[in-house]
């Protein structure tokens, strides 16, 4: 068993398994993968053709094989993407003072937002959250947001965009939705 946060090796194990170079783009990755699907799964030329030796359990092995590789490497991708947006926005907010906020309100997350210039198409762009939702957020138009499940992912997300602790900030915000609500 791997652990989450995959070593370099892994890395270059999940690459040969989808039979592609270390350096691949993810759509490379995607192409390798879902070709390697079609020539592993049932009905395939390519596996019709194997003789009995190469049973159903070894077309299982490494169809899971396949499948581990592509999540492992489509999680590592969207890490790698996650940490230069952070990178390129860290660059952008280090030379920003941002205000002192006890809690992460709508009000404040909205101050924070217009400090940094960084519009709210921008944010939704990023996290491909409704524009309405994230000014229904920090309008704190409570009645308006979505069921608490999806807020809590669109706070994380929103937070992320600001460079600010995601956790503190769902904490904050739910904290006042469910003070709204009841």
């Amino acid at each position: 068993m791997m652990s989450d946060d995959p070593s370099t090796t892994d890395l270059q194990h999940f690459f040969e398994v989808l039979e592609v170079p270390p350096d691949a783009s993810f759509a490379d990755v995607a192409m390798a993968y879902n070709h390697l699907k079609s020539v592993f799964t049932g009905g395939s030329i390519a596996i019709d053709a194997i003789p009995e030796e190469f049973a159903t359990e070894k077309v299982d092995q490494v169809l899971d094989e396949i499948e581990e590789a592509y999540i492992r490497l489509s999680d590592y991708f969207s890490r790698k993407r996650r940490a230069e947006t952070l990178q390129s926005r860290s660059c952008r907010i280090g030379y920003t003072p941002l205000p002192k906020v006890g809690v992460y309100s709508g009000p404040n997350l909205k101050k924070i937002r217009t400090i940094l210039d960084i519009s709210l198409d921008e944010i939704a762009r990023e996290t491909k959250i409704p524009i309405k939702h994230l000014q229904n957020m920090e309008e704190e138009n409570m009645n308006l947001l979505p069921a608490p499940v999806y807020l809590r992912g669109y706070i994380a997300g929103y937070a992320s965009c600001l460079a600010i602790d995601p956790e503190k900030a769902v904490s904050d915000y739910m904290s006042r939705y469910k003070d709204s609500i009841s």
